[in-house]
């Protein structure tokens, strides 16, 4: 990864950062060069990972995405912490002409802005100019406002990949797109460049996220199935999202009660199969087979299936996975 602090971007300098997927921090970190000379060492660095001349430039992008500023700061509007200060604004305008609870209001307030504001601007900053392009040596990420961050990601170190909709994003087709990513979730001097999970697209159109998942796990999607009528007992306010699926290459499953959230991953990946049936599952004949891969909270689940349809999956699944780690990539 190339990173350039505000202080560092100013001064016509970047940090080099060599990572490894088992490390919690910047493995190598080469801090500060020149910002083209950080670039030519990178280039060299990884010509030789792939057993190239260092010498070998480095091999041209192709733009997949890229998010504008507007849509942006849309998206943020649109989030479910902005929802939270207009609810305190509009508390603060509808006890206006009530001056004893006016000071109790006018603090929520203050609170808001001191605790909410930073986080929204956080993530503007954070993602402004966010853009992803592909290119032989793994997906390419580039972002940040007033420090820029540009990283590559191989594709043999995602885990998954799952598209988020939230329910304000709905009506204007938007979604979020996050891959998980093998490595460690310590942070790192402030930059979120070690998190196991990054935007692989902060918000766009559901057609472009598709496109960047198809990319990322190199296959269609599988065929879902709803789960049983007899679920919408158990899970009322979710049951319209669930749905999962498998073709013996990859597994999807869907979720949510007001965010609706699809998470896709190669079975390759997958180190774990559950089977999980409560209480309220077992009296209505139902189970929940889980797909664990490496991370946290990394999975896709089978949510509220016929009990015997969970026992054959969880029978046939970890087969299914291990012929999937023998195929090649």
């Amino acid at each position: 990864d190339v990173v350039r602090p505000f202080l560092a971007r100013a001064l016509g300098l970047a940090e080099l950062r060599v990572r490894l997927a088992g490390s919690s921090h910047a493995d190598g970190r080469l801090a500060y060069l020149p910002e083209q000379a950080a670039l030519q060492l990178r280039a060299q660095l990884l010509a030789a990972h792939h057993g190239l001349d260092p010498a070998t430039p480095e091999p041209a992008e192709a733009v997949l995405a890229q998010v504008p500023t507007g849509r942006l700061v849309g998206s943020v509007a649109a989030s479910s912490t902005s929802l939270v200060a207009v609810l305190l604004i509009a508390e603060v305008v509808l006890v206006i002409d009530h001056p004893q609870v006016l000071a109790a209001a006018g603090g929520l307030l203050v609170v808001w802005v001191l605790g909410l504001a930073p986080v929204l601007w956080r993530r503007v900053s954070l993602e402004y100019g966010f853009t992803v392009a592909q290119a032989p040596d793994g997906i390419r990420i580039r972002r940040g406002l007033l420090s820029t961050v540009a990283e590559t990601v191989p594709r043999q170190r995602v885990q998954a990949v799952r598209m988020i909709e939230p329910l304000l994003w709905r009506p204007f087709g938007w979604c979020r797109v996050e891959i998980d990513v093998a490595g460690s979730a310590a942070r790192d001097h402030g930059e979120e460049t070690s998190r196991t999970r990054k935007a692989l697209l902060p918000v766009g159109e559901r057609a472009t996220g598709w496109q960047l998942m198809r990319l990322v796990i190199g296959a269609e999607p599988p065929p879902l199935t709803a789960p049983p009528r007899r679920a919408r007992l158990k899970a009322p306010l979710s049951y319209h999202f669930l749905a999962a699926g498998q073709d013996g290459v990859t597994a999807m499953g869907v979720t949510g009660r007001i965010r609706k959230v699809t998470t896709w991953l190669p079975l390759a990946k997958v180190q774990s199969v559950r089977l999980v049936s409560g209480p309220v599952q077992r009296s209505l004949s139902l189970a929940t087979v889980h797909l664990d891969a490496a991370g946290r909270d990394v999975r896709a689940e089978f949510r509220d299936r016929p009990a015997a349809e969970a026992a054959r999956l969880a029978e046939d699944l970890p087969a299914r996975c291990r012929t999937a780690r023998q195929r090649p990539s």
